[in-house]
């Protein structure tokens, strides 16, 4: 009797140790892939990387990059240069200006870059009419390089739909 008294009271623990097991699958893994997912997004907002490294060639390098001069205006003579008024602020009586010349770096491996690589020299007027729209929203005092290029890769990249512009330099930068 005793040995039966012990396989029952084994069996009982066994069936407790396997519905206190269900209990734990159900209540903690949701919770433990939720904090998961929510580690997942602040590191994709914060832009780590995070999980394996594939090698799929997500880095950028000089030679993914399509280097072209804006131009500001129509046609292969079209200058490169512009001169643009910036805003005047307030109490201020003397107009500034600003001469600039401006790189896109295109991203050769972006989906889009075959399809808008084309369009940029169709679209040239209306590139430079947005850099100037950009940089003439600044005063005299608000100028920082950094920024503007910001500001105008931002613009730039609304403009076309797609980030398949990498990013934007200066080849001039003067303001007086």
């Amino acid at each position: 009797m005793k040995k039966g008294m012990s396989n029952i009271v084994v069996l009982v623990l066994v069936l407790v140790n396997l519905i206190l097991t269900i209990v734990i699958v159900f209540t903690q893994v949701p919770q433990t892939n939720r904090y998961n997912n929510l580690v997942k997004k602040i590191c994709e907002i914060v832009d780590l990387n995070v999980g394996d490294n594939d090698g799929n060639g997500d880095e950028i390098t000089l030679a993914d990059l399509d280097s072209r001069a804006v131009r500001f205006g129509t046609g292969e003579d079209a200058p490169t240069e512009i001169t643009v008024t910036l805003t005047t602020a307030d109490g201020e009586s003397k107009a500034h200006h600003m001469k600039l010349g401006l790189i896109l770096n295109l991203n050769k491996k972006h989906k889009d870059y075959a399809e808008n690589s084309k369009l940029i020299d169709s679209a040239m007027s209306n590139i430079g009419s947005t850099i100037v729209s950009v940089v003439s929203d600044y005063t005299y005092a608000e100028i920082n390089r950094e920024k503007m290029e910001a500001d105008i890769l931002q613009a730039l990249r609304t403009l076309f739909n797609s980030d398949f512009i990498y990013s934007v330099e200066f080849s001039q930068w003067q303001a007086q």
